[in-house]
């Protein structure tokens, strides 16, 4: 395993990184999925989509899914930490993050959101309290209110049917 930065080498101590995979134990892709082969399997490794970060001594440690993560101003930035923050307002009561394109940013938040109720200032309310408690950058650009979050039979947000929204 190693962790690599976008760079392609080896992620510095402290940095973020995708872990790698490579030797006689990784197959060479998925069985009958070329178009996911191709993008997991790129020169014989295996890019697995998780991001880490490798300490002096060389362990690695699991911060999440690239898929949950943010760039944005050219940081990572995980999605969770962005939701957690959103659901300190009382107002709410489930959130979900995702990025959407942006020229200035590289990628801006984009809020999924389930209220306690529903009304025509929420929005509004929401945005004003959201200035007052998020740098700015991470402030939602974009705000949809649903009646529930999509979930798997195990209970986790289906952040790729909200993406496909």
């Amino acid at each position: 395993l190693t962790v690599v930065a976008e760079d392609g080498a080896p992620a510095r101590p402290g940095e973020i990184g995708e872990i790698v995979a490579e030797g006689a134990n990784i197959t060479r892709g998925y069985w009958r999925a070329d178009e996911e082969s191709q993008f997991s399997f790129r020169d014989g490794r295996l890019h697995t989509g998780d991001l880490a970060t490798v300490d002096e001594d060389g362990f690695v440690y699991i911060v999440g899914r690239g898929k949950d993560f943010l760039k944005c101003r050219g940081e990572r930035i995980a999605c969770q930490q962005i939701e957690a923050r959103l659901l300190e307002c009382a107002e709410i009561v489930e959130a979900a993050v995702v990025g959407v394109p942006d020229e200035t940013l590289g990628e801006a938040v984009k809020a999924y959101v389930v209220a306690k109720r529903m009304d025509e200032g929420l929005v509004g309310r929401l945005n004003a309290y959201w200035k007052r408690h998020l740098p700015p950058h991470l402030i939602p650009r974009q705000v949809e209110v649903l009646e529930k979050l999509p979930k798997s039979d195990s209970g986790k947000v289906l952040k790729r049917a909200l993406r496909a929204s």
